[in-house]
Parts: structure tokens; sequence; C-alpha cells
């Protein structure tokens, strides 16, 4: 294997993500234009220096991440987070408090409003989180905890009092601020710990398959018994001994069985590493691996945008969309055009990005995802 396809093998094995369907494009213009800044032309030229230089490589990862993220995203994790998670494991009193991992955090807006939903149900001071990430710039972003009305457009105005007015921008508050802590690393590189909750949403999906069956195995083994898991609607499902799915009533859950085996062994991929950022130390950790979707039944028609649901009806629309099997690339079509048609393009954009990794010839899901991607960019 020779110049741009070891190049992406490369990139693909070390960081997990998955150089294929409607993100190709984008990702291959990332790979070159941060080439072009290293003053490389030659795909084995540009390798060698990825592999000898950790700052290129955590450019490279800042370019191919692109993270869409806001505070308080999706209601339904938020209520399965304070009513089901929380009190369970608070139930066990656990020794050093509810410990809480937010995988690929990016800029910290999930793995602080996980401090803030603890502390409306009187938890705030029993949760210690860690936020990772492959995105240095990300995560110094979150270090800074400062953000613009943007990143607060799911912040209804009684919470705003956990923000800091800062000129236009807000701060998040200084006693959620402690209950965070941020660190640069791959999924991939193993566990930094073991943890009640883990919070791993939306982001498997760009996963090449065999990067989910590492990670689902990394996420299993960072569980302590009795422990919960989040993975993002859009994600494949997870098959690890030991690891439960729950139907609850904000939607499904993953919960590791309190006598559960060990699990498979967790592989280390060598050229990975985890960096604590400079203001805050972490201890040390754990992670797991996931399946691969069966191929999507194909659609004899596709239904239109339109056919979604619209105006106050959408949520119902919503609810029955999500009710499909979830390997099938049709109902992730419908449900992204139910969310857009709603006003909510982030899970429309999470809708249409499943629909396209299980069928990436779906007639009408490139368009409905660009549509969503253009709602989701709004005014800045």
């Amino acid at each position: 294997m020779k110049g741009r396809a070891a190049l992406v093998g490369y990139v693909e094995e070390r960081s997990g993500l998955a150089f294929a369907g409607v993100q190709l494009p984008r990702m291959t213009e990332a790979l070159e234009e941060s080439a072009a800044r290293r003053g490389q032309v030659a795909d084995a030229a540009y390798q060698a220096v990825l592999e000898q230089d950790e700052t290129a490589f955590d450019e490279l990862m800042d370019a191919l991440t692109v993270p869409e993220t806001h505070f308080f995203r999706e209601a339904s994790a938020v209520a399965l987070l304070q009513e089901v998670a929380l009190p369970a494991v608070a139930q066990g009193r656990p020794a050093g408090g509810i410990g809480v991992w937010c995988v690929g955090c990016a800029s910290g807006e999930e793995a602080y409003t996980v401090a803030m939903a603890a502390s409306e149900v009187e938890l705030g001071d029993q949760v210690r989180i860690l936020g990772t990430d492959v995105s240095p710039r990300a995560l110094a972003k979150a270090e800074r905890a400062v953000y613009g009305r943007w990143s607060l457009r799911g912040v209804d105005e009684d919470r705003r009092r956990l923000f800091v007015a800062d000129g236009p921008r807000y701060r998040v508050s200084e006693s959620i601020r402690g209950q965070v802590r941020f660190r640069v690393m791959n999924l991939l590189a193993g566990p930094p710990g073991r943890f009640e909750i883990v919070l791993c949403r939306n982001m498997l999906i760009y996963f090449t398959a065999e990067a989910v069956q590492r990670a689902a195995a990394v996420l299993h083994a960072a569980l302590r018994p009795g422990g919960w898991l989040f993975t993002g609607a859009s994600d494949p499902l997870l098959t690890v001994p030991g690891l439960d799915r729950v139907a609850t009533p904000h939607g499904v859950a993953y919960r590791r069985a309190a006598d559960a085996p060990a699990g498979p062994p967790v592989a280390q991929a060598g050229a990975n590493r985890s960096t604590a950022l400079p203001r805050r130390a972490i201890p040390e950790g754990a992670r797991a691996p996931m399946p691969v979707p069966h191929p999507p039944r194909s659609p004899a028609r596709i239904p239109s945008v339109e056919e979604g649901a619209r105006g106050e009806e959408a949520p119902a629309g919503a609810e029955r969309a999500n009710g499909h099997d979830p390997l099938d690339a049709l109902g992730w079509y419908v449900t992204a055009a139910v969310h857009l048609e709603a006003g909510r393009p982030a899970d429309a954009v999470a809708a249409a990005r499943a629909a396209l990794f299980l069928h990436p010839g779906l007639s009408g899901a490139a368009a409905l995802l660009h549509h969503a991607r253009r709602a989701l960019a709004g005014p800045r």
C-alpha cells in the first residue's frame, strides 16, 4: 500500500476516523490542506511528518474533527441523565463521588452540561467529570469556558444563572467549572479510569468498523459495575458481553451488569497517547469496542422532506420515526426530515448521517444532510 492509500490507512488506524461515505470529500480536503500547511505535497512525506511530530498530528485532528455541539443539547438525553442514571448510581453512594467521562467532548459544552444537570438534581457536589477529545484547540476553548450566544441556544432563562455575562459572551460559573477537567486523548488509546457514567454520543458513526469494535471494548472497560453508558441515536448498536441495553422513558442506554465479566481485552494503539492539559490533573482509567451494522434493506420508495412532520405535530412525528429499526437507513432518513421540519437541525444532522452511514447511496439523504447543516450553522 503506497501513497494516498497508505496515508489514509495510517490516519484511520491512529484516529479511528473513517474516510468514507458523505464525509470523504470534506476529510480528503482537510487532509490535503493540512499537508500543504506543513509544506508537504507527497503523501508519503506528510505521513512521515505525522509519525514524527505530535503537533502536526494534533493540527490534522483539528481539521478533521468539526464539533457540532451546544449546551443542553437534546432534552431527552438530559432527562435520562437526571431522572435515571444519576439517581441510580447515587443510591450506591460510590466512594470518591460519581465519576463521569465525556468522550469526544469537543469545546466542552457537553461536559459542563453534565455538571449543570447534576447541580439541578442536587448531586453537583458528588459529580466529578472528565472531558476528553483528540483536538487540543477544542479543549483549549473548553478550558477557557467562555461561549457565544450560539452555544447557549439550548439554554432557557432559568439556566442562564449558571453563566456569568462576559461582554457579549458568557462564562461558565466557577462552581460548575470546578467539577470538570479536560484531557487530550484518543478514545482508542485506552480508558482514562473507571466511571459510573460514560457519554460517547454521536461519535462512533464516524469510526471505521474495526475502530468501533475497539471503542466498544474501551467503553465497557471504563464502566464500573452498574455503570451507565450513553451513545447517540445515530451511533451503531453495541454488543459487548455484560453490557445490557436498557429501555427508559427517555430513550435507550446501556448498563454494565453488576456481576459482568471483565470483557474483552482493550487493544492499545501504540501511536496514540494521552496528554493532560496543564491546569488540571486527572486519574488514569478505561475504554471499549462495537459491532458492524447489518446492510440496510433497500427502500422501494424514498419519502420527501415534505412528507415528514410539520409545525406542532413534529414532536409526535419524531417519536414515531425514532421507533424504527436502528439499522434501517430509510427510518433514519425520515427521522432526519422530521427533525429538520421541526426546527431541530442538530438532531437532523445526526439522523441524516446515520442514514448515509448505513446506506451511502440513499437518494436524497445527502441533500437532506446539506440542508440540515445549513440550518444548524444559522446566524453566528
